[in-house]
């Protein structure tokens, strides 16, 4: 089994690159708070929808932590109390980043009724010149970032669990555990629907005991229903690949799940009531997870088979020259994060500088796509330069360094790496 798996890195750098591209244009179109909802421009339809793709970074967490899992158990004198305090640690370390990025350096949440922006403390000091304490919403907010370290944290639990209850079972059947938990959390997570309303409830009257009990795992944008399920599918994929007949099994799996899933997720969305911009929590939003869930199935299928494995699922040795353009955005797969942290700091800074060239500035939506575009290539390049020191002193780094107590991470081999 590979050791680095490419088409992951490639793919993750594709969503990263694609969501710095999307905070840059959708908090900088001029017509923001005029969108009428009911009906609005396709092209503000589908940034919706891609906005809303939380879901393939927390399938691809599970997936890589998962090999990261695999792995560590075939060695032997593997200690499952170990593994277990180093996934806590790893999802401590990311919740950590995910609240420092939230509420200090993150986008803005959109009140369009109100035609407010309640924006993180750097970036409304860079836009006002005045600081400003985190609201509520922010707080309560869990983010993508907020997602995945939930996910790292029940994922090692978990996978303790799991390691206990299959030691005795045919590996066969083993590795399809993850998919029975993933199926199980994903079906549970239709409780999100009556369980958001009971939430605004708590907030509403005050009720904080419910509400830190319900936040985690119901509450806007990426809670733990249904994104836990997510990270078990990532396991689910990690299981197969790790299993004898590897990528083949795994392709056999997962091609047909995730057509089942697209296939029932469209479907649903489809001939449910439109809610998407409104982001509703009702039928048609479990609608838009499951067909998620089939989507990114079948495309880190796709990934994979592009650029690790062959049909027969003998791994891809041959050495080709590599893109420019697939090792540009690859970069973003590897050192990303960093970027995802400050971007938003720099997109306020820009914007700003056009302002007070010409206060009333303002950006068409297609405008806008382009600022947003060039604020991402402009990244990419930043991380061309960056990795010529191995991404020193970035969040990766300081990862990496935080699991040497446990190991080591993968992930220090990628940042010297150079690409």
């Amino acid at each position: 089994m590979k050791r680095q798996l490419a088409g992951l890195d490639l793919l993750r750098g594709i969503g990263i690159f694609g969501v710095v591209t999307l905070h840059g244009a959708f908090y900088h179109f001029g017509g923001l708070y005029d969108l009428d909802l009911s009906n609005p421009p396709p092209a503000v339809t589908v940034i919706g929808f891609l906005l809303m793709f939380a879901g393939l970074f927390g399938i691809l967490s599970g997936l890589v932590h998962g090999l990261s899992y695999q792995r560590r158990a075939e060695v032997p004198g593997f200690r499952p109390g170990r593994a277990l305090l180093r996934g806590i640690s790893a999802g401590g370390f990311f919740l950590v980043v995910a609240y420092a990025y939230f509420l200090l350096t993150g986008p803005g949440i959109v009140h369009l009724a109100e035609r407010y922006m309640d924006e993180s403390v750097l970036v409304h000091l860079i836009r006002t010149g005045r600081f400003v304490a985190p609201s509520l919403d922010r707080i309560l907010y869990v983010d993508a970032l907020v997602m995945i370290g939930c996910n790292l944290l029940l994922l090692a639990l978990y996978q303790f669990v799991a390691g206990k209850v299959t030691a005795r079972m045919p590996p066969k059947l083993r590795a399809h555990l993850p998919l029975f938990a993933a199926v199980s959390v994903f079906l549970i997570s239709l409780l999100r629907i009556p369980l958001y309303s009971a939430y605004l409830d708590a907030v509403a009257a005050g009720n904080w005991p419910a509400t830190l009990a319900l936040n985690w795992l119901v509450n806007k944008n990426n809670p733990i229903l249904p994104y836990f399920a997510f990270g078990l599918f990532g396991t689910w994929c990690a299981a197969l690949l790790a299993s004898p007949g590897g990528f083949v099994r795994f392709r056999r799996a997962a091609a047909p799940v995730g057509l089942l899933f697209l296939a029932v997720g469209a479907a649903l969305f489809v001939f449910l009531p439109e809610s998407m911009l409104q982001r509703s929590i009702d039928g048609q939003w479990y609608a838009i997870m499951t067909l998620q869930v089939g989507l990114f199935l079948l495309v880190v299928l796709a990934f994979l088979r592009a650029c690790d494995f062959r049909r027969d699922g003998s791994e891809k040795t041959t050495r080709t020259p590599v893109a420019f353009l697939s090792r540009f955005l690859t970069r973003f797969g590897v050192a990303g994060l960093t970027v995802f942290f400050v971007e938003s700091l720099v997109s306020e800074a820009v914007f700003g500088l056009f302002r007070r060239v010409d206060p009333s500035f303002s950006l068409s939506l297609g405008g806008a796509l382009v600022f947003g575009f060039c604020l991402a290539v402009f990244w990419g390049f930043a991380l061309l330069l960056w990795a010529k020191s191995g991404y020193r002193y970035g969040i990766e780094y300081a990862y990496t360094r935080s699991m040497k107590p446990f190991g080591g991470s993968q992930k220090a081999a990628k940042l010297t790496s150079g690409l």
